[in-house]
């Protein structure tokens, strides 16, 4: 439900993208919100609490149905420090996904799903 004093309505802000990210995590699947006038203003969902960047300056949630953190650029970023930025994004999310994938790894297989699944319906009882 969309209320009708939406101060976060998608004429105001863009969606991230690949040739946008988001300057605050580097979304690029369209999460965080871009300002469409001002690029020095980023809604970012992926940290909604401080993230504690040096040259950004955090104003806190934003209200109502969007869960996002509100940045505003203290300073222009160089050319180096985004890549660096970049780089460790990039690094923290390589972890995760690894983090995941054993994570699933250690998950049982379709057959020993399918004893364990066995075993619980032959200790259950029907009611009559």
């Amino acid at each position: 439900m969309t209320s009708l004093n939406n101060q976060y309505s998608s004429r105001k802000f863009s969606p991230t993208k690949s040739h946008s990210p988001c300057p605050i995590c580097d979304d690029i699947k369209g999460k965080c919100r871009i300002a469409s006038d001002n690029q020095d203003f980023v809604l970012c969902m992926t940290h909604p609490s401080d993230a504690d960047l040096p040259d950004w300056k955090y104003l806190g949630e934003t209200n109502g149905s969007y869960f996002a953190g509100k940045y505003v650029r203290k300073r222009t970023e160089s050319e180096t420090e985004r890549q660096d930025r970049r780089d460790r994004n990039l690094k923290l999310r390589m972890v995760q996904q690894k983090a995941r994938r054993n994570d699933l790894a250690k998950l049982p297989d379709a057959t020993e799903r399918d004893r364990l699944y066995q075993s619980y319906l032959q200790k259950l009882v029907l009611n009559d």
